[in-house]
């Protein structure tokens, strides 16, 4: 819980603002949560639901893009839907990317 509680306090600017819309949704919604050995930086538990924002750096890092792959392999195998977005699409275009959940969750 302490690590958690150290992530929500480092949340970039398009993590806050997408948890300001995820907030508003009927999905109740954590940040930075403990799933396994992981952190998702949001999920819906209920509606086995994570989002994640990658940064540049999961673009540029290959280390960084195969832990991500490894990550979203093991929540999928726990029957988590992984929605991602990054950073710029969180920045350029917000209301897409909450559209975006919106249809996942109407899907359930």
């Amino acid at each position: 819980m302490r690590r958690a509680r150290g992530l929500k306090r480092r949340t970039t600017w398009s993590e806050t603002r997408l948890w300001q819309e995820l907030r508003k949704l009927d999905a109740n919604f954590r940040r930075q949560a403990p799933i396994g050995r992981y952190f998702a930086d949001f999920a819906s538990h209920g509606r086995q639901l994570v989002i994640e924002v990658d940064g540049a750096v999961h673009e540029r890092l290959a280390h960084v893009a195969a832990r991500d792959i490894e990550r979203q392999a093991w929540l999928e195998s726990q029957g988590y839907r992984v929605l991602r977005f990054s950073d710029r699409q969180v920045r350029d275009d917000l209301a897409g990317c909450i559209e975006a959940v919106r249809r996942l969750l109407g899907s359930d």
